[in-house]
This record gives structure tokens, C-alpha cells and sequence, in this order.
């Protein structure tokens, strides 16, 4: 019962509101909304995900989670602007984009905690890289020095 009730009012309240605030201009169509108010987060968050070293795991939460933020917070900073100036493109885009770019922020540091949550190390895959990295350089370093048990030719392969 209190499902319908929550889906009567997403409908009736909700999804009207969100068309308003995503509308670009006077007679745009939907699809045209989604691509302008979402179009750039959804590639900064493929990107993200790309880059992002590790498992499809760690790539899907920093990709998701930066697509998410960025289209929440430029949308909610377009939707800030006043009456006229939501509809006029040359005001709301760069609005649009700078609140977007604040979300992906937000929506990186959310990423980077569920990948510390989820991983079992404790670590998201940028830190596990520095610490690799950390490690092959003091490896290196006691092995040019004769210390540490390391040979230089014994870490040939990680030069």
C-alpha cells in the first residue's frame, strides 16, 4: 500500500518537477533534455571508469559513481537559475558544466569509499598502484645498495 502511494506521488509531483528543471528550452523534447543535462557527465564517468585501474568491480563504482554526481550536481546548479536564465544555453551550459564538475568530486570520494568497503584490502586500486609503486622503488633502492636482501638482478624485470 505505502509503495503505491510513494509511486503516486513520484509521478504525480516528482517526474513533473524533473521535467521542468531539465527542460533547455521552451519546446525541447525529452530526449534532447537527457543528452544536454547528462550527455557530459555520462562520458567524464565512462572515462573515469576506463582510467581506473583494477577489476570491473572498482571500474563500474568510480565510473557510476562519477556519472551520478556530476549529473546531480550540474543539474541541481541549472536548476538553481532563475526563471528565463534555465532556458537560455549560453547561461545554463557553462552552469550546467561547473556544477557537474563539482559533483564528479563528490561523486569520486563516494566511489573511492564503496571501493574501500568492497575491496578486501581495505584500499581503493589508485592507492594498491602507489603502493606497487612504493614498493618496486624501495626494492630498487636497496638493491643498488647491496641491502635488504634484494640483488640488482633479481628485480631485473621490474626495472
Amino acid at each position: 500500500m505505502a509503495v503505491g502511494r510513494l509511486a503516486g506521488i513520484v509521478g504525480k509531483r516528482v517526474l513533473p518537477a524533473l521535467r521542468t528543471t531539465m527542460r533547455t528550452s521552451a519546446d525541447s523534447d525529452l530526449l534532447t533534455d537527457i543528452v544536454a543535462n547528462f550527455g557530459i557527465d555520462a562520458a567524464f564517468g565512462v572515462m573515469q571508469g576506463v582510467m581506473t585501474p583494477g577489476d570491473l568491480r572498482e571500474k563500474l563504482l568510480a565510473g557510476t559513481t562519477t556519472a551520478i554526481g556530476g549529473g546531480i550536481g550540474g543539474l541541481g546548479l541549472s536548476a538553481a537559475l532563475p526563471g528565463k536564465l534555465r532556458t537560455n544555453m549560453a547561461i545554463r551550459q557553462p552552469v550546467e558544466f561547473a556544477g557537474g564538475f563539482a559533483g564528479d568530486f563528490g561523486g569520486q570520494v563516494v566511489g573511492d569509499f564503496a571501493q574501500r568497503v568492497t575491496s578486501q584490502d581495505g584500499k581503493t586500486a589508485y592507492e594498491r598502484l602507489a603502493e606497487e609503486e612504493r614498493r618496486r622503488v624501495e626494492q630498487q633502492t636497496l638493491a643498488s645498495l647491496g641491502l635488504g636482501g634484494y640483488n640488482i638482478n633479481d628485480l631485473a624485470g621490474l626495472i
